[in-house]
């Protein structure tokens, strides 16, 4: 689960994109599901299996095979997957408390402003001077035919302070749980195992059959060099 949760999850979030509220129907409101599915799997999943983890470790004491922890790691992980968690938990209660966008400007609210331009906007942004401008026309005059909201005013006050902070609950989410992985493995003796370079023993017949020299052969399973016939051409040499 530890594995297989977190990249799943990433791959759903960065290959499935979302667009903003005002324009979503029916099959944007799925995709953004599937994101946001995509999104508690990577931060969510992880973090419970986590949890998992530090749990059989404080109950190592009654159960002889439960993990074996170093000093001061399981405080250090537990304390980056609690950031992690609660940082999405926020991240998820900003959003919960951003108002929704409105569609006017002549409103009291503080949230985004989107509507659907008009052909008086189109015809004002072609009479700007330079050609700076025919980009933002075309994407009017596409708009228009579409019948698709675009950007008017941003949000500010409390509505830009919800966003901010949403936006950085966030990446906060994100970032603790790498420090959780990193942390992971700072920690595991793995990281100090030193593996031999040679390959594994290996029938040799076999891979002088597919064309490997008997040279290679005897450096790739770890035989003395000084074993290694000076001729390559004998198919009975074998390496010792």
């Amino acid at each position: 689960m530890r594995q297989f949760c977190p990249s799943i999850g990433l791959f759903l979030v960065t290959c499935i994109p979302t667009v903003p509220p005002a324009n979503r129907h029916f099959g944007e409101n799925f995709t953004v599901l599937l994101h946001t599915c995509g999104a508690i799997m990577m931060v969510g999943g992880y973090g419970l299996c986590e949890i998992v983890a530090l749990q059989r470790a404080c109950s190592r004491r009654k159960d002889t095979t439960g993990p074996i922890l170093k000093p001061g790691e399981w405080r250090l992980r537990a304390a980056l997957i609690g950031l992690s968690l609660c940082s999405g938990v926020a991240f998820q209660v900003c959003g919960f408390l951003s108002p929704k966008t409105v569609d006017s400007l002549g409103t009291d609210s503080c949230a985004d402003v989107w509507v659907v331009p008009s052909k008086i906007d189109f015809e004002y942004v072609l009479q700007k001077p330079g050609g700076d401008h025919l980009a933002l026309a075309v994407r009017i005059s596409q708009a228009i035919a579409d019948k698709e909201k675009l950007l008017l005013d941003t949000a500010h006050g409390s509505c830009l302070l919800l966003k901010t902070l949403e936006y950085w609950f966030e990446v906060s989410a994100g970032l603790f749980m790498v420090g959780s992985h990193l942390a992971i493995w700072w920690y595991c003796p793995e990281r100090r195992l030193d593996l031999p370079e040679k390959l594994p023993e290996l029938a040799k017949r076999e891979l002088r059959r597919q064309g490997y020299t008997t040279s290679f052969i005897c450096w790739g399973t770890g035989s003395d060099p000084e074993a290694v016939s000076s001729s390559e051409e004998d198919p009975t040499n074998e390496c010792n």
